[in-house]
């Protein structure tokens, strides 16, 4: 992690990976204009979406739930990604760690998506796919978790209150998370 989102931003930012690309290659701005480009064309024409993930969005949506994304994506690709599937509009916030300056599990990114929301942890649900970024750091800042794994996972420590390998799943289960 990095003291402020400004050092982070430094390190891994779109800029640092600029010039990272220019200093080996031909070092032409247009170079990686034209690269990002493609890179983010190739994205879109690949990218697809887990079953029951609109479905599982949507009844958030529909149910007055805030709907939140951390995120470790660079913003840019992120909300490209995004925009190519369609699926932007069904976000209330949108929280990234280069915009936050801190990568998940930290807190920090966590406490900035929080404040997004105007909620605290305890009042919060986090799914993940991670166990040690999403679920140990929702858990950090209070929140209940959801992992979603197709594998079988040791759930020793930083434990999620629920597990699926089904995204059609997760109204049932948040339903039952707020009995």
């Amino acid at each position: 992690s990095y003291p402020t989102p400004m050092e982070y931003r430094k390190a891994f930012g779109k800029g640092n990976i600029m010039n990272a690309f220019m200093k080996i290659l031909r070092n032409k701005k247009p170079d990686y204009e034209w690269f990002w480009d493609e890179y983010l064309k190739m994205h879109r024409k690949h990218v697809r979406l887990y079953a029951g993930a609109v479905e599982a969005l949507s009844w958030v949506k529909r149910n007055n739930f805030h709907l939140g994304m951390i995120s470790d994506i660079d913003t840019d690709y992120l909300f490209d990604q995004l925009n190519a599937l369609e699926i932007m509009n069904l976000f209330d916030s949108i929280t990234t760690s280069e915009e936050a300056g801190f990568r998940k599990p930290d807190k920090r990114i966590f406490n900035t998506a929080l404040e997004k929301a105007e909620c605290t942890g305890n009042e919060s649900i986090y799914i993940g796919d991670k166990i040690d970024r999403d679920v140990a750091g929702g858990k950090n800042v209070g929140m209940k978790a959801i992992l979603f794994s197709n594998d079988h996972v040791n759930t020793s420590c930083d434990c999620p209150d629920f597990i699926t390998d089904r995204l059609d799943k997760i109204p049932d289960i948040i339903k039952r998370m707020m009995r």
